[in-house]
């Protein structure tokens, strides 16, 4: 029931509706989707020796770790049509090292002012091939990864394709999983083989994990190239971009998970400054943002408008506002003197804003269990952000 097809209803042309998409008949579908549909129902096919996949490669002064990405990638850098840098101003000798290691006939090298997301906006508008990923430095992906994560985006129309990665310190060492939104979709919804998220299920899980990101880690991923130059990363959420993009097109960009671990994340130490990035009203940015993404959603499919879960979607977000608001009132009691537990007011900011919470989690659990049964909605929303 949750895995239904959400293209067709709202989202961006060209992704067909896919149908439901489970057990190991994957491989001889996505081959018939591949011969048999016209244009229009699918994305184009990959040529005989190379994937329609075009590179991003955003870089900044990142010549420590350089050497080994640009040797992770010539695992498959045949597979690609093109890698496009967008370089932020490096003085490293970072320009110059890719210009010697990557065939001048794939590279496009590309000089822009420093910004993050402005730079990975950037080489989304310069990208010529259907499929897009960001490969960013000190992340790695496997050959069969890309191998597989087209396959699943084709075989499944999606525009997105979301998995999770191992994770790895600065010298390359595996270390201790943190539990990322990826990790609890593959739990909630026992994905053994590529799913396609129903559209509802998709936001409504992206709100259950604000402030991080359902896409986790774009560098695992693998994006439809007219999704991101429709809808480029949003600049005003300092470094959780990925998180508004996720919240933004939920209801429009069909989003496919794959439980296979393909890529590696590393944690490391940044080679920009992170000052400018911290934002205090993440919350209420996050917020306002998923109001807009639904009311638009809304107002262009009436078949949205109907479906009973919209009421519960809209009652999330009615309810998430009205906790963080009791919950700024209540610390601002707390500021006061005397102390707040001897005023009613804090008392009460205090109750409404437990009421709200369990009304958020009430909605919430009722919407996860259309897709995975009441029980597995319970254990995930148990850890998930409130």
């Amino acid at each position: 029931m949750g895995w239904r097809s959400i293209a067709g209803t709202g989202g961006f042309p060209g992704l067909a509706q896919p149908g439901d998409w489970t057990g190991p008949a994957m491989a001889i579908r996505i081959a018939l989707r591949v011969s048999l549909s016209g244009p229009g129902c699918m994305p184009p096919a990959a040529s005989k020796d190379r994937l329609p996949i075009s590179v991003v490669v955003p870089t900044l002064n990142v010549m420590p770790m350089l050497p080994e990405h640009v040797a992770g990638m010539r695992d498959w850098l045949d597979l690609v049509e093109e890698v496009v840098v967008v370089d932020s101003e490096s003085t490293d000798g970072t320009r110059e090292y890719l210009e010697q290691h990557i065939d001048q006939g794939q590279l496009r090298f590309f000089s822009r002012p420093r910004g993050l997301y402005q730079a990975w906006n950037y080489g989304i508008d310069q990208v010529r091939a259907p499929y897009t990923y960001i490969s960013t430095v000190g992340d790695t992906i496997s050959r069969e990864g890309l191998q597989h994560l087209h396959a699943v985006a084709a075989g499944l129309d999606a525009g997105v394709v979301i998995s999770p990665p191992r994770f790895i310190d600065e010298a390359g060492r595996p270390i201790a999983t943190p539990v990322w939104p990826i990790h609890r979709l593959l739990r909630l919804f026992s994905a053994d083989q590529p799913r396609l998220l129903e559209r509802w299920a998709a936001f409504g899980l992206g709100l259950t994990t604000m402030p991080q990101a359902i896409l986790g880690s774009s560098a695992s991923n693998l994006y439809r190239s007219d999704c991101l130059k429709r809808s480029h990363f949003p600049l005003e959420f300092g470094m959780a971009g990925d998180t508004a993009w996720g919240v933004a097109n939920a209801l429009r960009v069909p989003v496919a998970m794959t439980g296979r671990v393909i890529s590696d994340f590393r944690f490391h130490e940044k080679s920009y400054n992170v000052a400018p990035f911290p934002i205090d009203d993440m919350q209420e940015r996050l917020e306002s943002l998923a109001g807009d993404a639904l009311d638009e959603a809304l107002a262009g499919d009436a078949r949205l408008r109907s479906a009973p879960e919209t009421g519960l979607l809209q009652a999330m977000l009615e309810q998430r506002r009205a906790a963080r608001l009791h919950r700024i009132e209540l610390s601002a009691i707390r500021r006061k003197a005397p102390p707040w537990y001897l005023r009613s007011a804090a008392w009460r900011a205090l109750a409404q804003r437990n009421r709200a919470r369990r009304e958020y989690r009430r909605y919430a659990l009722q919407l996860l269990a259309r897709s995975c049964g009441r029980t597995r909605a319970w254990s995930a929303l148990r850890n998930m952000k409130r």
